[in-house]
């Protein structure tokens, strides 16, 4: 805590904490570096079991007029669902989605309703994030992963399906190899036959677009 006081007051200068935060959200407009320190000391609290000094810490970093960018907000979401204070983390989740988010906040929390096997709430959860990320690549390509993991490739092949219909989201290399594990190991050979196919004509449509003939 004195080497945390210590970088605000070089800045600062002061050793009152409020006028701390407040002078540094005034001149640094940005307050998410200090905000991952204070993550730092939230977990602490958590791993000493003293949960009520950990989400004091918490609410106070909330209290804070900023905004947080997803870096942070993953951090803390992560913490959360470590710790078991679900509650927190779907409220925080869903201030994330008012101001700053990324594909990273919506895996975190897709995952985690996979490993309640909340499915439908994992779909419901992608759908409000997924197709607006700029990486919503890597949205589908974990939702398609978790229901292979699953056994439920008919909803991975509806993803996979989903995402091959929209315009600028193209199917990645590791994407079509999850698939074509999923396929093999379910002995769904004509179907993993089928991906492997497409996975050629990705590569050849990615070499023609790069390497064009003159």
């Amino acid at each position: 805590m004195d080497v945390f006081r210590h970088l605000k007051q070089r800045v600062v200068s002061s050793a009152d904490d409020e006028i701390a935060d407040l002078v540094h959200l005034i001149i640094d407009e940005d307050y998410n570096g200090i905000a991952m320190v204070t993550a730092t000391f939230i977990e602490y609290w958590f791993k000493q079991r003293n949960d009520e000094e950990a989400i004091k810490w918490y609410t106070s970093l909330l209290g804070k007029r900023f905004v947080m960018n997803p870096v942070t907000g993953n951090i803390l979401l992560r913490i959360l669902l470590d710790y078991d204070k679900k509650t927190e983390a779907w409220a925080l989740f869903d201030r994330m989605l008012d101001n700053q988010f990324n594909a990273e906040t919506c895996n975190i929390m897709v995952n985690e309703c996979f490993a309640n096997s909340r499915f439908k709430e994992a779909v419901n959860t992608f759908k409000r994030v997924g197709n607006t990320v700029n990486d919503s690549q890597l949205c589908y390509r974990n939702i398609i992963s978790r229901f292979c993991e699953q056994g439920m490739l008919s909803e991975a092949g509806a993803f996979f399906e989903d995402m091959c219909s929209k315009q600028f989201i193209i199917p990645d290399i590791p994407t079509y190899r999850i698939l074509l594990d999923a396929y093999a190991n379910r002995s769904r050979f004509d179907d993993a036959e089928r991906i492997a196919n497409l996975t050629v004509d990705a590569n050849l449509k990615c070499i023609a677009k790069f390497c064009p003939l003159d």
